[in-house]
């Protein structure tokens, strides 16, 4: 795919009155300069995205050939083109897709991470619209479009979906979840807010924590630039200590996703978009969690703890800990903590819904084909989990 750029004028129709929006289609170069633009849209949108920054999508590219990446920004054309909405996603051939190009946001599907564009909350819809449109009518874009962490329970996943029917388009929805978030109401304390939605565990960590205090002296940081680049390789070699390195799946048993972590965190650490959380006992890490941050929402993308300890709950007490410092951040809106409400989760009591989406946009029978077939493996996958577990 080659790099360029065309304008589309939103017209009159479902969003008369609105200004006239341009689409831009950019460069990962072009995009890795506007860290100043996106911060001031994430400011505003409806739901920030930390994973649609700058920064993430240009430590996606260190996995991905740079013309795999397409990055739809939407500008608004009567305020000084400022930049009203962007949407990243990759670009691939999967096997499920029978050869046909699928794009998939976010870049880099890995660890659970949102799918959502990010977009001006005042004008949601008709950025979105334009967006899709622009699919549509790009000849060079494939009409299919993977979420696989759609977060439908939001008011930018909402106005997707329910835009959808203009852009003659079928939606498959698939695997739907409620992933546990971080929301507290306005005037509300951390304690009280742990103390609500723990219940009577709450008296059990707290219990938990003071035996861990007996043994030595608890320290908690949320390290920020310097100081997360530097912290970054005590979370990789506290993650593959445990069964995650057992089984293969932590960050470092993977040198390509250990090389993206590093890249990662030192291209947010630059924007100071990334805090790693990190609990320990006479300076020794006993949890650390890795949460990218935007417009005030961070999202837990990887956490780990000390095995030896487990019975002292590290893992619950970083939450714990996590949630009394973004609580105190006058700039904090919401924490999406990357986890579904099927696991032991007590620490964050709200909910939104979350689903993996599959949209195959205007009458291309190719992509409904395509929809189909991942729809019905998916099915098919569910349904034989459910049999192994009876």
């Amino acid at each position: 795919m080659r790099y360029r750029w065309r304008m589309m004028h939103h017209k009159a129709g479902m969003f008369s009155g609105a200004a006239p929006l341009g689409l831009r289609q950019l460069s990962l170069a072009e995009y890795a300069a506007m860290a100043p633009e996106f911060a001031a849209l994430a400011a505003k949108a409806a739901d920030p995205n930390p994973h649609m920054s700058p920064a993430s999508v240009s430590a996606a590219a260190s996995l991905l050939a740079q013309d795999d990446i397409v990055i739809l920004a939407v500008t608004d054309q009567a305020h000084g083109h400022a930049l009203a909405g962007i949407w990243a996603l990759g670009l691939s051939r999967p096997a499920w897709a029978m050869g046909i190009p699928v794009l998939t946001a976010p870049v880099l599907p890995l660890y659970d991470v949102l799918s959502l564009p990010v977009v001006d909350a005042s004008q949601l819809g008709p950025v979105l619209d334009v967006m899709l449109a622009h699919v549509v009518m790009d000849p060079l874009l494939p009409r299919l479009i993977r979420c696989p962490a759609l977060a439908t329970g939001t008011a930018t996943g909402k106005a997707l979906l329910q835009l959808l029917p203009k852009h003659r388009a079928k939606v498959t929805l698939y695997e739907s979840w409620q992933r546990a978030i971080l929301k507290p109401g306005t005037g509300i304390t951390a304690d009280d807010y742990l103390r609500a939605g723990m219940g009577h565990s709450y008296k059990n960590y707290m219990a938990k924590r003071r035996a861990l205090e007996r043994s030595g002296k608890i320290g908690f940081a949320m390290h920020r630039r310097e100081a997360a680049i530097a912290a970054l390789p005590r979370f990789l070699a506290l993650e593959a200590s445990g069964w995650k390195g057992k089984a293969g799946t932590a960050m470092a048993s993977n040198p390509r996703h250990a090389a993206y972590a590093a890249e990662l965190v030192i291209q947010l650490a630059a924007q100071d978009e990334v805090m790693i959380a990190e609990l320990t006992r006479d300076g020794t890490p006993l949890s650390m969690g890795l949460l990218p941050v935007s417009g005030g929402t961070s999202c837990f993308i990887k956490a780990a703890y000390d095995e030896q300890v487990r019975k002292h709950a590290p893992g619950f007490l970083l939450q714990m800990e996590v949630t009394a410092a973004l609580m105190a951040d006058p700039g904090f809106r919401l924490m999406d903590s990357g986890m579904d409400d099927t696991g032991d989760i007590m620490v964050w009591s709200e909910r939104r819904g979350m689903a993996h989406g599959l949209i195959a946009l205007g009458t291309a029978p190719t992509a409904w084909l395509a929809a189909h077939g991942l729809a019905l493996r998916q099915r098919l996958r569910h349904a034989r989990r459910h049999v192994l577990k009876g």
